[in-house]
């Protein structure tokens, strides 16, 4: 959509440009003509008209155009927020992890020596 509108500023852009460089002839050709001001000037009054026309539309364009990147950076950053919210969740997991861990660590430093003295008792009865 962003793309869109880059190309219908873009398309404005131009033919405003265009509307402006055909007024600009037509004025040259009014300076050099010297009979039917009158007709030249209504097809002057046009060219204002279509130009003042495009002008709008480029404006309302670049308004739209604006409104749009301000909806992409607010969805950039909502979705920065839920990511964020997600990490906070992953870290928060792997502390409850982390002191599980630590639980069976030292289980298994309490419970362990002992095991090895009993059955390295049990391996010297047999001898």
């Amino acid at each position: 959509m962003a793309r869109h509108m880059i190309h219908v500023n873009e398309t404005l852009i131009v033919a405003s440009k265009s509307i402006k460089g055909i007024e600009q002839q037509h004025l040259d050709f009014i300076t050099k003509q010297s009979y039917g001001e009158c007709r030249w000037n209504r097809t002057q009054n046009r060219f204002r008209f279509q130009l003042d026309l495009l002008q709008s539309l480029l404006s309302r364009s670049e308004s739209n155009r604006a409104r749009l990147q301000n909806e992409i950076t607010l969805a950039f950053n909502a979705e920065a927020q839920r990511d964020s919210k997600v990490q906070v969740r992953i870290g928060q997991e792997a502390r409850r992890e982390t002191a599980a861990m630590k639980a069976i660590a030292i289980v298994t430093m309490t419970f362990l020596p002992a095991t090895f003295v009993s059955l390295g008792g049990l391996g010297q009865e047999e001898q």
